[in-house]
């Protein structure tokens, strides 16, 4: 039983943070990676001092044509907001950068 409840509250959480009433991807950022590369993502947690991470943030980092992703811990500094939507963000990501918003 615990790993059925561990499944559905992970399946649950996941499904409000895309379609619930408090949206948990809605700061879409640009974030430098290895090798000059960028990549965009979605802002979920921006203070990690509280676990001894202090000045690092959680960026969220879906595939595209997917909504599985990547989960990150990101230094703030190599942290940009985007001036899009959080919507248009997705959009974008999930669709390849094929889609124009």
């Amino acid at each position: 039983l615990p790993i059925l409840k561990f499944i559905y509250s992970s399946i649950k959480d996941l499904t409000e943070a895309f379609v619930g009433d408090e949206k948990k991807f809605n700061t879409p950022v640009l974030v430098e990676v290895e090798g000059g590369l960028k990549r965009i993502g979605f802002l979920t947690q921006n203070d990690l001092g509280s676990i001894g991470l202090p000045g690092e943030s959680v960026v969220y980092f879906p595939f595209s044509y997917s909504f599985a992703g990547q989960v990150y811990v990101v230094k703030n500094d190599k942290i940009k907001p985007l001036n899009i939507s959080a919507a248009d963000a997705m959009k974008l990501v999930v669709s390849g950068g094929v889609s124009q918003f």
